[in-house]
C-alpha cells in the first residue's frame, strides 16, 4: 500500500514536535508499507504515542493556514483524514437512550424506573435527565456527575479495546483470550478490564499499569508506596471508600502556586471527584493508578475497621497538622477541640470553599435523606459532597454556636455571623437559615473585602466609561444610581466609587443592610427595623450629620426615594442602587416609587447598569465556531472578522471552560436634552432610544466588545443579558 502523503506530514509533524523520535517515525513507515495499516494505528500499537496525545496535538500545535475562515472545519478533516476519529465520533453527543442504558448500568435507577420516565417524558416532552429528576429517581448531583464523567469517556470511547490490543502487543494476552473477553463484554457489558481480572486471566496490577502507560497516568503500589496519613485525613473516610481514592501526600509548590496533591485512584475518568478534591483541598490533583485490592487495604491500615466508617472521621484536629501541609486555622467564637470531629468537618468545608474562591457555601437537605454541599464560584453552584443524614443536625448546630444563634430553634428564619482566622487572612461570613420539610437549610456567605475593595479600573470598565463614571463621582452633588439584579456586582461598584473619593477633607457616611465590609475612615451604619432605624429615617439622621457624600444601600420604597431625591437636591453627593434591567428603567423605578418628574430630572447625575460576566479560562481556552442561531441573537451572523473562543474545561476551570468574572455595563449620563424628556414624562423607550443617540453603550454592546476581545463567549453574554 502505497503511503498517503498526509500521514507521511503527519509523521514529520509529530517527529518536529517531539513526540516521536526519527527512529521510531521510520519503523512505523516501514511496517505500514508492509502491512497496510494506517500510520496512526500502528504508532499507537507500538506504544510510541497515546492517542489522547496525537489529539491534543491536533488541536493546540499545529499551526492552521492564516487567514482560514472555519479552523474547526479543517481541524474535523485532519482529524478525519488521518484516522484519529470517525464522523460519528465526532458527532457523538450523549443522547437519552445512552443516557438510561448508563443509568442502569451503574445502578442508579432500575429499568422498570426508566420505562415511567419514558412514558411521561412523552406526556410532558420534558428531556430524560430533567424528567428523572421529576419522579424523584435520582437526585441532581447524580445527573450532573454522570454527564461530566461521559463527556470525560467520550475522548477514550475505545479505551477497552485499546488496552486490550496493548496487552496482546506486550504478550501478557493471547489473541484468543481477548476475543473471549470481548464476546463477553457484548453479552454482560462489564468492562473488559473488569471480566480479564474476575476470570483471571490477567491480574489487576498488570491491567493498572497497561491502562495507566496508555493514559500517561503512572502507577503506584500501595504495598510498597509511603503514604502519608495527614494528607489521607484531608478528605472524610466515607468519601474515600465511596469514590475508591486515597491521598498519598501533598507537595508544596513555588512562586505562590497551590501544592499538588498526589491521589490513588482505580477509575481514572472519574474527573468530577478530581474536580470535587481540588475544590476542597485548594490543591492540585496528580492522579497515580493502583489497584483497587490494594486501596481498600490502605484504607484499612489508616482507618482500622473499630473507628467506623463515619464521614465525621475527617481528619484530625487541625492542630495536629504542620503548616507545610495545610493552613492552621483559628476560629473567634468556641473551641476548636470541642467535638473536634464536627468542628473538623465544618472547618474543612469553609476552608475548601475559600481555596475555590467560592462567595457562597449551600448546604441544602435532600428527598434521599442526606445533606447536599454545593459552593458558588464565579456566580455557579457546584455540587462537593454529600453529607448523611442522621450527621446534618450536627453540623448545622456547629455553624449556627459558632454564628451565635439559637441552636433550639428550628422553625424560624435565623441570621447570624462568623469571623474566621485562615493563615494571615481573616474572613467575615454571614450565615442564614430556613426551615424547609426536609430539615434546616443553611447558607454561608464569604466576605472576602479583597474581593471587592477595588480599583474603578479593576471593575471591567472601558477607558470611555470609567471616564464617564469619574466624571459621574467628581460631581460633589446630585445622585448617582447603580442598577442591575441581585448578584450583579453593585456594591463593589460603590465601594469603589467611595473609595476614589475617600479623602481627609470629606465626610462620607453610609447606611446599609447589612454593613458587609468595614471602610476606613467612612462612618458606616446599619439598618436595624426592630428599633425603626430604616433606610428613610436613617438617612434623615445622616443629613444632620453635615455629610458631603451618602451612600445608601438600596432604595426600597417611596420614603427612601423621596429622602433620597431631595438630599441630592440640596447639594449632597448620593449613591444608591436600584433593581432594574437596564439604566433608563432607573427613571421609571424611581417614578413608579412616586417622585416626581421634574425632581429626577434635577438630581439625577447618571445610572450604571451592569452585570457580572464569566471570563473564558486561559489555561483551555481554544478557537470555535458558535451556532448559527446565536450568532443571530447578537445580531453577529454577518461579521466574518470576528474570532471566536472558548474553554474547552480543564482541571483548573473544574471543567466548566471559565474562570474569573468581569463586569459589562451601561452608563447613562443625564444629559439637557434627557433632563427634559424625563421633567416631561417621557416613555422609558424614548429616554434609551435618545440615550443611545447621545452615545450610551447598551449592556448587550458592552458584552460584544468583550467577546470581539476574546474575553468571553457568546453563550456566556446570552445567558447574562437575556
Amino acid at each position: 500500500m502505497l503511503k498517503s502523503p498526509k500521514e507521511v506530514k503527519l509523521g514529520e509533524i509529530l517527529r518536529d514536535a517531539g513526540l516521536i523520535s526519527p527512529v521510531q517515525l521510520t519503523k512505523a513507515l516501514q511496517e505500514q508499507k508492509k502491512t497496510g495499516s494506517s500510520l496512526i494505528e500502528i504508532l499507537t500499537k507500538k506504544r510510541y504515542i497515546s492517542k489522547q496525545s496525537l489529539v491534543d496535538m491536533l488541536t493546540y500545535e499545529i499551526p492552521l493556514p492564516f487567514g482560514i475562515k472555519d479552523p474547526d472545519k479543517v481541524l474535523k478533516n485532519l482529524l478525519l483524514d488521518t484516522g484519529l476519529t470517525t464522523e460519528e465520533e465526532l458527532q457523538q453527543l450523549i443522547d437519552e437512550s445512552e443516557l438510561g442504558k448508563r443509568l442502569v448500568q451503574e445502578k442508579y435507577i432500575k429499568k422498570f424506573q426508566l420505562e415511567l420516565a419514558r412514558q411521561d417524558q412523552q406526556k410532558t416532552g420534558h428531556p430524560l435527565w430533567r424528567t428523572l429528576i421529576n419522579l424523584r429517581f435520582v437526585a441532581p448531583d447524580d445527573i450532573t456527575a454522570l454527564l461530566k464523567d461521559h463527556m470525560y469517556r467520550s475522548q477514550y470511547t475505545d479505551l477497552d479495546q485499546l488496552v486490550g490490543e496493548i496487552l496482546v502487543n506486550t504478550g501478557q494476552l493471547t489473541v484468543d483470550q481477548l476475543q473471549h473477553a470481548r464476546d463477553t463484554h457484548q453479552k454482560t457489558s462489564q468492562p473488559l478490564g473488569k471480566i480479564l481480572t474476575e476470570e483471571g486471566i490477567i491480574s489487576a496490577t498488570r491491567l493498572a499499569k497497561a491502562l495507566g502507560e496508555y493514559l500517561n497516568i503512572k502507577f503506584v503500589d500501595l504495598g510498597r508506596a509511603a503514604c502519608d496519613e495527614k494528607a489521607a485525613f484531608l478528605l472524610p473516610e466515607s468519601y474515600l471508600r465511596e469514590h475508591k481514592i486515597l491521598p498519598i501526600r501533598q507537595e508544596p509548590h513555588e512562586n505562590g502556586k497551590p501544592p499538588s496533591l498526589l491521589i490513588a485512584i482505580v477509575s481514572p475518568l472519574d474527573v468530577a471527584v478530581r474536580d470535587n478534591i481540588r475544590m476542597m483541598t485548594g490543591c492540585n490533583v496528580v492522579p497515580l493508578l493502583t489497584t483497587e485490592k490494594a486501596l481498600q487495604n490502605k484504607l484499612d491500615q489508616i482507618f482500622p475497621p473499630q473507628t467506623g466508617h463515619e464521614l465525621l472521621s475527617l481528619y484530625e484536629s487541625s492542630q495536629r497538622m504542620p503548616e507545610s501541609v495545610r493552613p492552621m486555622i483559628r476560629v473567634d467564637v468556641g473551641d476548636l477541640q470541642d467535638d473536634g470531629a464536627t468542628v473538623s468537618l465544618v472547618t474543612s468545608l469553609i476552608e475548601g470553599a475559600i481555596h475555590a474562591n467560592a462567595t457562597d457555601i449551600h448546604l441544602e437537605p435532600q428527598i434521599h435523606e442526606e445533606l447536599r454541599v454545593r459552593y458558588r464560584v464565579d456566580g455557579m453552584l457546584h455540587d462537593i459532597m454529600k453529607i448523611p443524614k442522621h450527621v446534618h443536625p450536627m453540623v448545622i448546630s456547629r455553624i449556627k454556636v459558632l454564628a451565635d444563634m439559637d441552636i433550639t430553634e428550628r422553625r424560624q428564619a435565623q441570621d447570624g455571623h462568623i469571623t474566621m482566622k485562615i493563615g494571615n487572612m481573616e474572613y467575615y461570613m454571614r450565615i442564614g437559615t430556613l426551615p424547609t420539610k426536609l430539615g434546616e437549610r443553611l447558607v454561608i456567605r464569604i466576605l472576602n473585602e479583597d474581593r471587592v475593595l477595588k480599583g474603578l479600573k479593576q471593575l471591567g470598565l472601558e477607558s470611555q466609561e470609567l471616564s464617564l463614571v469619574e466624571k459621574f463621582i467628581s460631581t460633589p452633588y446630585g445622585m448617582i444610581l447603580v442598577t442591575g439584579p441581585v448578584g450583579s456586582g453593585k456594591t463593589t461598584t460603590l465601594y469603589s466609587a467611595l473609595n476614589e473619593i475617600n479623602m481627609l477633607t470629606k465626610n462620607i457616611i453610609t447606611i446599609e443592610d447589612p454593613v458587609e465590609y468595614q471602610l476606613p475612615g467612612i462612618s458606616q451604619v446599619e439598618v436595624d427595623e426592630k428599633i425603626d432605624l430604616t433606610f428613610a429615617a436613617g438617612l434623615r439622621a445622616i443629613l444632620r450629620q453635615d455629610p458631603n457624600t451618602l451612600m445608601v444601600g438600596e432604595i426600597r420604597d417611596s420614603e427612601t426615594a423621596s429622602v433620597a431625591v431631595r438630599a441630592a437636591l440640596t447639594g449632597q453627593q448620593l449613591f444608591s442602587t436600584l433593581h432594574t434591567q437596564d439604566a433608563p428603567g432607573a427613571i421609571t423605578t424611581l417614578t413608579y416609587l412616586g417622585v416626581q418628574p421634574f425632581w429626577i430630572a434635577s438630581s439625577l447625575t447618571g445610572v450604571i447598569a451592569q452585570r457580572l460576566i464569566r471570563t473564558i479560562c486561559p489555561h483551555c481556552k481554544e478557537r470555535y465556531q458558535p451556532a448559527p442561531q446565536l450568532l443571530r441573537l447578537l445580531n453577529l451572523e454577518h461579521d466574518s472578522h470576528i474570532e471566536y473562543y472558548h474553554g474547552k474545561g480543564c482541571d483548573t476551570c473544574f471543567h466548566s471552560g471559565y474562570s474569573g468574572r468581569t463586569g459589562i455595563f451601561e452608563i447613562m449620563t443625564i444629559t439637557d436634552d434627557l433632563r427634559e424628556l424625563v421633567a416631561h414624562n417621557a416613555s422609558e423607550s424614548q429616554i434609551k432610544d435618545t440615550a443611545i443617540r447621545q452615545g450610551m453603550s447598551t449592556l448587550k454592546m458592552s458584552g460584544i466588545r468583550k467577546i470581539q476581545r476574546g474575553e468571553t463567549t457568546i453563550e456566556e453574554t446570552l445567558r447574562v443579558i437575556l
